[in-house]
């Protein structure tokens, strides 16, 4: 994600002392967008004086405030981040919810994160303070600049000390990142390993214990390495994700992820079989999925597992489909 991260740097604001603090307390869900640029979100608050507090990890409360106050059609990530929202909502001065457009060149979110802060406030019928940072890649980068300017306002902090803390954080970020990497934290191997199963899906499903039903955590005590996306660079997933590859035609970037991934793991003779987590009627993953399948029939023939949760799933049958995924492998 070092794209986006260095798209939404400012020019010309070099980084220096901030000229005024902020008493504010912000809430950060920890969901949807949280696994991947969470870390980010939160030293940028933090250099603005505020206080930053999390969401818990998901659990069944959680869900099911979630559950009701969102209506039956919306996907489960979203009901899971209408409850953290709940969770922290008289906690905190506001809930900060990024809305995510596009993270790259040709590349689109998911519609659900374009719309995340309307869908929270339209759900929770405003009860909740909600302040927006749009970040739009594959338009241009006035809109986040301002929207940066309305966060100075809302924090009643001058521009160019927001902008200087923003640019301190995407620092840290891709220092951080030069380091370790998302699936290092997460718990995840690396490439190169022998007995591995890729587990494919959007990564607030992947690293979501509660959502995932700690699918990870089974894999492992089951002695497998366990691969994510981003065990591979934003090259080689666009490069193989066919018949999008090369990012010359504009598709969802968590489909890019998923495609290229799978792709790249049916080239790597370690890769036993290939897991794909995804919540109940999601449009991007329903085309993924189909595009997988339908590689995997002319290329290495390596086992595909789909598994679909919602709100109702229960971990017995989960894990039952699981240990019949890994009893086929062996």
């Amino acid at each position: 994600m070092n794209d986006i991260i260095h798209y939404m740097m400012k020019e010309n604001a070099p980084a220096k002392e901030r000229s005024a603090a902020s008493n504010t307390t912000v809430g950060l869900p920890r969901a949807m967008t949280y696994y991947e640029h969470g870390k980010l979100w939160q030293n940028f608050f933090t250099l603005l004086g505020c206080t930053v507090i999390l969401s818990p990890e998901t659990n069944r409360r959680i869900l099911d405030m979630g559950v009701a106050n969102c209506s039956n059609e919306t996907c489960l990530p979203v009901k899971v981040m209408a409850g953290h929202v709940m969770e922290i909502a008289d906690k905190c001065d506001v809930v900060f919810i990024p809305r995510y457009m596009s993270t790259a060149r040709h590349e689109l979110c998911c519609p659900k994160l374009c719309a995340l802060p309307d869908m929270m406030r339209l759900n929770l019928k405003n009860r909740v303070d909600i302040m927006e940072i749009t970040v739009d890649f594959d338009k241009g980068q006035e809109k986040s600049r301002h929207t940066l300017e309305s966060v100075a306002r809302r924090l009643e902090v001058d521009e160019d000390t927001v902008v200087n803390a923003f640019n301190r954080a995407v620092t840290n970020k891709i220092n951080a990142d030069a380091k370790s990497r998302l699936g290092a934290e997460m718990e995840v191997g690396m490439l190169g390993t022998e007995k591995s199963i890729a587990v494919l899906g959007h990564p607030y499903m992947i690293h979501d214990r509660f959502l995932s039903m700690n699918l990870t955590g089974k894999l492992r005590a089951a002695h497998y390495n366990v691969i994510t996306p981003d065990v591979f660079s934003h090259r080689t997933r666009l490069g193989n994700a066919y018949p999008y590859e090369g990012g010359q035609r504009n598709f969802y970037g968590i489909g890019s992820d998923n495609l290229g991934c799978a792709y790249a793991c049916v080239k790597r003779p370690e890769v036993a079989g290939i897991v794909y987590l995804t919540p109940f009627s999601c449009g991007v993953d329903s085309l993924v999925t189909e595009f997988i399948e339908r590689h995997l029939k002319t290329d290495r023939e390596v086992p595909l597992l789909t598994l679909t949760v919602d709100e109702h799933t229960g971990e017995a049958g989960f894990d039952t489909r699981i240990e019949a995924f890994l009893d086929m492998l062996e």
